[in-house]
């Protein structure tokens, strides 16, 4: 058995030292021509697949650490100070609105007291001439009542001289007429009385002025004076009457009757 492997596993051996052979003279022969394209294929592809294996390493590297997470309290800072400029920017802007209704508002109440002022001054101009129209009205009046006594002084000045006359006509005849004619010579002083009232009373009416703080009192005194006035007349009305009552009778009639 022994004499029969031996044999065997020479010839394996031999077979394999041969072919060894024949594939290194094989390998010297395509080296020559390409052996330089194929290490430097090699070469890049083991480039290649270094650099891919870096880029690998550089991604996984960017993805676990490359990008660093977003800081927390710088964020908070940014939106701090984006709160803080929002609410300065609503206070200006409030502020601008408040002091454009204060400004609006004063305008209103400026406009309002103007109206108001406009008004009251209107008010007061149209009581005053109201006033004044009243007091026109017055003032009328007085003179009315004045120029009244004036003529009411002008006709017992004619009735004097009526009396005068029928006193001059008796004397002709004959008839005692000194006691008539000292009551006539008498009411002259009366008649100056009476003349100086109604002067008195013309002259308070063109003095008047019912727009002064005294008005009601001048106005006072005005009727004060037309009264006295009135009563001046009288007395001098009066006073005719009784100069003609003295009058002397003859044939059973009054000197009365004919001098009236």
């Amino acid at each position: 058995m022994k004499k029969i492997i031996l044999p065997i596993f020479c010839a394996l051996f031999l077979v394999t030292l041969s072919v060894s052979v024949v594939l290194a003279k094989d390998g010297d022969s395509g080296g020559s021509s390409g052996g330089s394209s194929s290490g430097s294929g090699s070469s890049g592809s083991s480039g290649s697949s270094d650099r891919k294996s870096d880029s690998i390493n550089t991604s996984s590297g960017s993805n676990t650490g490359g990008i660093r997470p977003p800081d927390t309290r710088s964020l908070l800072d940014v939106q701090e100070k984006e709160r803080e400029a929002a609410k300065k920017g609503f206070e200006k802007e409030n502020e601008a609105a408040k002091h454009k209704f204060e400004q609006e508002r004063e305008k209103k109440i400026e406009e309002f007291k103007n109206k108001r002022e406009d008004l009251h001054k209107k008010l007061e101009q149209e009581k005053k001439d109201l006033k004044d129209k009243r007091f026109e009205k017055v003032v009328t009046r007085f003179e009315k009542i004045t120029g009244a006594r004036r003529e009411a002084l002008a006709r017992l000045d004619l009735i004097v001289s009526k009396i005068q006359s029928r006193i001059d006509k008796l004397k002709a005849s004959g008839a005692d007429v000194s006691a008539m004619q000292a009551a006539l010579t008498a009411c002259g002083s009366v008649k100056s009385t009476a003349a100086a009232a109604i002067t008195n009373s013309e002259a308070q009416v063109s003095t008047i002025d019912f727009n002064s703080a005294n008005a009601k009192d001048i106005a006072q005194t005005q009727v004060a004076a037309i009264k006295q006035s009135n009563q001046a007349l009288k007395s001098y009305h009066t006073c005719l009457k009784d100069v003609i009552s003295k009058a002397p009778k003859s044939d059973g009639k009054g000197a009365t009757g004919s001098a009236q």
